[in-house]
């Protein structure tokens, strides 16, 4: 039996096999949500695994909208990236090992024909 709900980021209807309930699923935009069980009968879309009566609210406010006139809401921040110089920097110190290794090999073979 399939389902239709809506994504809990644009409010947009996303079609979902009765079994993937409870499951992690992809919207439109490839984001991330889950499909819980409703209290009142039913399912809806939460973005966390658990839910909770603040996401099943807001669903249930978007039930009664079009697509169109829900907000959207904003994917999450990304976390902060790790600093680039520093990996260069231990990029570039492990290919120097590589190479003094490789150059150490190369000269203690030579030697020993």
């Amino acid at each position: 039996m399939a389902l239709t709900v809506r994504s809990p980021y644009s409010g947009r209807p996303v079609p979902v096999r009765a079994q993937d309930a409870g499951r992690a699923l992809r919207d439109e935009a490839g984001r991330v949500f889950y499909v819980l069980p409703a209290r009142r009968g039913g399912y809806y879309g939460s973005t966390t695994r658990t839910g909770g009566p603040a996401e099943e609210e807001r669903y249930r406010q978007w039930e009664s909208r079009s697509p169109e006139s829900a907000p959207a809401m904003d994917a999450p921040a990304p976390s902060a990236p790790q600093p680039v110089r520093r990996r260069q920097w231990l990029m570039a110190l492990i290919a120097a090992l590589v190479a003094l290794g490789s150059i150490a090999a190369c000269l203690w073979f030579a030697r020993r024909k």
